[in-house]
């Protein structure tokens, strides 16, 4: 997914990071760095993954019979992980 996310930034053609004020770097760093935090699978990772989601909060999602935009679909992709990203638990 990430590497499919990764073509659809270098295409250049969806325009919806810039109506959010993201670059295609910044994007790319955030699938980058979102990749890392999967290999390393640290608890403190939830933290950063919050802030990756966050950035794309405000993508609209599609309306009907429309593909969703490659800030939504980061925007999905973020959330995802962090919501089933492991945490520490006290035992």
């Amino acid at each position: 997914l990430i590497a499919s996310l990764q073509a659809a930034l270098a295409q250049g053609t969806d325009q919806s990071l810039a109506a959010l004020g993201i670059t295609p770097e910044q994007a790319g760093a955030d699938l980058e760095r979102l990749e890392q935090l999967i290999l390393t699978r640290q608890p403190e990772g939830q933290t950063e993954l919050e802030v990756l989601h966050d950035r794309y909060r405000g993508a609209p999602p599609p309306r009907k019979g429309q593909t969703a935009s490659l800030a939504y679909r980061l925007y999905l992709l973020f959330l995802d992980r962090w919501n089933v990203w492991p945490t520490r638990r006290n035992h």
